[in-house]
């Protein structure tokens, strides 16, 4: 939000004179991260009984690609929910989404594979 000029945060916190400090960044990440976990957790139930490594990548896809982007990947997610975790992670590398971040893709697709 912008008020008079100046980006603005929350209620009238004004970035531009004083910004926030890491442990409210913090804070904001945990909400969103909470968030994430249970659009996905609602949206893929079937992801609960994942070990954790690997909800944390649907997690850590959603909040990069939002839901609808992290949905868009079905052949991979149907590799997931049936326990190829191989064919899911070479779902993930061969995306649009590893070509724009390699190295994230990589490290994704390695906890994919291995759990």
């Amino acid at each position: 939000m912008t008020v008079v000029g100046h980006p603005t945060i929350g209620i009238g916190r004004c970035l531009d004179r004083k910004g926030i400090t890491e442990a409210e960044a913090r804070v904001l990440l945990e909400n969103d991260l909470a968030e994430v976990r249970a659009q996905v957790a609602q949206a893929l139930p079937w992801s609960t009984r994942l070990s954790e490594a690997r909800q944390v990548v649907l997690q850590a896809m959603a909040f990069q690609m939002g839901m609808a982007g992290l949905l868009g990947f079905k052949g991979t997610l149907a590799a997931v929910q049936r326990g190829d975790f191989a064919a899911a992670a070479q779902g993930m590398l061969n995306s649009l989404w590893a070509r724009q971040t390699p190295a994230r893709a990589g490290r994704m697709a390695e906890m994919m594979r291995k759990g």
